[in-house]
């Protein structure tokens, strides 16, 4: 057995030695074209773990475009009343994470308001305890919201009282109000409070959307229906509603060998163990109150069930053990072979990372095989995204190791599972 396990070594070493190798090193934000198999693990894997934390997300995507009214829709039905109305409504307790990702396609500038009821009979206090804001082109927009958000330290801020019965607003979108043809991304973090016991408290929110010579929300906030989105029985544009979590601490443990030097991880899709929940909603595509319930993208030939996907703050700790006869392991981070995006990141609770990927591409993360990583996928991003640990030199995984070093790709398993269940494109562009 032991000159069995000798000669194997110096099989692999010999492989190693005649195999070509990348001649550049990485550099930070570097795009890599992905040269190794996508070796994905099954969504059951015992290996990759996550618990949900945090408080509600209080989620508004739709209408992502907001047109103008008389504009039409896919089908040719005509949009009315987009702006000027709530674009989402529902009732978050204690602490919560709110985003709001949305595009003017009307022929004016728009303002953007949260407003804030107190449904209870005692007073209450909300607070903020972080928030980020740009208006911009989207990808532009979700950068700088995300990078923000992520180094921002959460410092917990009065805005107002609130009387039982009462209620209180604010516009966040700036005093230039956000232009057409421009997205505006909100990302923020509050917080309710009863004023006598500081026990969480129940308040009821609505995101509203106006032109920019309104001065009061209020109308719209309390209307009885919201603004209608531009699905259709094709087309999708229903991301809007309430997730429980706004967190997920997770963990990855896993070994390379020569028979499989590469392990990636699909964030953003069907879920590992504990990765996953529904986003559920009180307000149907039409804009009419419904009893809440899961959000759906339905027609004859689709169901797809939508979950837990943009502003999902996920905090990993990564230990790999390299027993291949590389010398060296690196975590890529991007694309899973077919999508574009922008990744961002914090390793081991350093500065936040914002860096673009192309289609087949990824960034390099770290060489390290015990670390800490904070990633936010942010609106605009088509998923899933890929996690890639990969055997390799000192300096790069070399070119060859698919050939040399892997048995097989993805998993038959997964390869028949449904594909991911959103996918959100830059305003304008195709989608389901």
């Amino acid at each position: 057995m032991k000159r069995k396990r000798v000669w194997m070594g110096l099989a692999a070493l010999a492989a190693l030695l005649v195999m070509p190798f990348t001649a550049m090193a990485y550099s930070p934000g570097e795009e890599v074209t992905i040269n190794f198999p996508k070796t994905f693990l099954p969504f059951d894997a015992t290996n990759v773990h996550f618990e949900k934390t945090g408080g509600q997300v209080f989620v508004s995507n739709a209408p992502e475009t907001i047109n103008e009214n008389g504009a039409l829709r896919a089908d040719g039905s005509v949009i009315d009343g987009q702006y000027n109305a709530t674009l989402y409504r529902d009732t978050v307790t204690g602490a919560f994470r709110f985003w709001g990702s949305h595009y003017n396609k009307t022929t004016h500038p728009l303002t953007f308001w949260i407003h804030v009821s107190n449904p209870s009979q005692q007073e209450i206090q909300f607070y903020r305890w972080n928030e980020a804001y740009s208006a911009a082109y989207v990808t532009v927009a979700a950068s700088e919201v995300t990078r923000t958000f992520m180094d921002a330290l959460p410092q917990k801020s009065l805005l107002a009282t609130i009387p039982a019965g009462g209620s209180y607003y604010f516009a966040y979108s700036d005093a230039n109000h956000v232009a057409v043809d421009q997205s505006v991304v909100y990302f923020a973090q509050f917080s309710a409070e009863s004023a006598a016991d500081g026990q969480d408290a129940d308040v009821l929110v609505s995101h509203v959307v106006t032109t920019a010579d309104i001065t009061d929300p209020t109308p719209y906030a309390t209307a009885s229906t919201i603004a209608r989105t531009n699905a259709t029985d094709a087309k999708s544009d229903d991301y809007r509603g309430l997730l429980d979590h706004w967190g997920r601490t997770g963990t990855l443990d896993a070994t390379l060998t020569d028979a499989k030097p590469v392990i990636g991880l699909r964030l953003g899709d069907l879920g590992y163990s504990g990765e996953q929940e529904k986003l559920l909603t009180r307000w149907n595509v039409l804009g009419q109150a419904v009893v809440q319930q899961e959000v759906r993208f339905v027609t004859p030939t689709v169901n797809k069930l939508r979950l837990a996907y943009w502003y999902i703050d996920y905090d990993m700790h990564i230990s790999i053990t390299n027993d291949t006869a590389f010398p060296a392991v690196h975590t890529l981070y991007g694309s899973n072979g077919t999508n574009p995006g922008f990744v961002n990141y914090q390793l081991n609770g350093g500065p936040a990372n914002n860096y673009h990927f192309a289609a087949n591409k990824v960034v390099p993360v770290t060489t390290a095989t015990d670390y800490q990583l904070r990633m936010l996928v942010m609106p605009s991003a088509s998923l899933p995204y890929g996690l890639y640990v990969v055997a390799g030199n000192a300096s790069a995984v070399p070119d060859g190791i698919t050939v040399a070093r892997a048995e097989h790709s993805l998993p038959a398993a997964d390869a028949d599972q449904a594909a991911v269940l959103a996918n959100a494109l830059h305003a304008g562009a195709a989608r389901e």
